[in-house]
């Protein structure tokens, strides 16, 4: 599985079509951006598919405020595409720690 992660960092053509999934998840009217009530509504539903606590609405503001780098008050497939890929880079990056805590045992 880390193999094909680090495929979607290093292949751009397959990191944008995956971000591009992402984003049309998210953008649930279809706008091409996101508001911060489709971001609220993405973290719910995330939270119900791995049964934990909704975030709470100012670590949303706050996570919105990061993405949004232009601040205009909505994320677009750009601003979106760096946060899928700083996700998909602490994934990666954390599976290689775990793998070599397990080699030392």
């Amino acid at each position: 599985m880390k193999g094909n992660l680090k495929s979607f960092l290093t292949n751009e053509k397959k990191f944008n079509a995956l971000a591009k999934r992402f984003f049309e998840h998210v953008d649930t009217d279809g706008s091409g951006e996101i508001d911060v009530g489709e971001l609220a509504g993405a973290m719910k539903r995330l939270a119900a598919e791995f049964e934990t606590d909704m975030p709470d609405k100012e670590d949303i503001h706050d996570l919105f405020d990061y993405i949004d780098e232009d601040k205009s008050g909505k994320i677009d497939f750009e601003e979106f595409k760096g946060l899928v890929r700083d996700i998909l880079f602490v994934i990666v990056t954390e599976t290689d720690k775990i793998g070599e805590r397990y080699k030392k045992i």
